[in-house]
């Protein structure tokens, strides 16, 4: 599948969601990388995913997702 380029400035605010949940820089862009091509594959929005995911200050995906 072809995926569309992630915004550079969505990148960065999505990157510092995950740095502040005590993640390290790496994994934090390396999950976001994940997180929207997992948005893309599912045709749901990212914003909305990524709020959900981090609404408790922890990071939590339903195992749906996962698979």
């Amino acid at each position: 599948m072809t995926y569309k380029v992630i915004p550079q400035v969505e990148f960065d605010k999505a990157v510092h969601r995950i740095l502040s949940l005590d993640i390290g820089r790496t994994t934090a862009e390396n999950l976001v990388i994940s997180f929207w091509k997992i948005t893309q594959d599912l045709n749901i929005d990212f914003k909305k995913f990524l709020d959900n995911a981090t609404s408790n200050g922890k990071l939590d995906v339903s195992q749906e997702v996962l698979d």
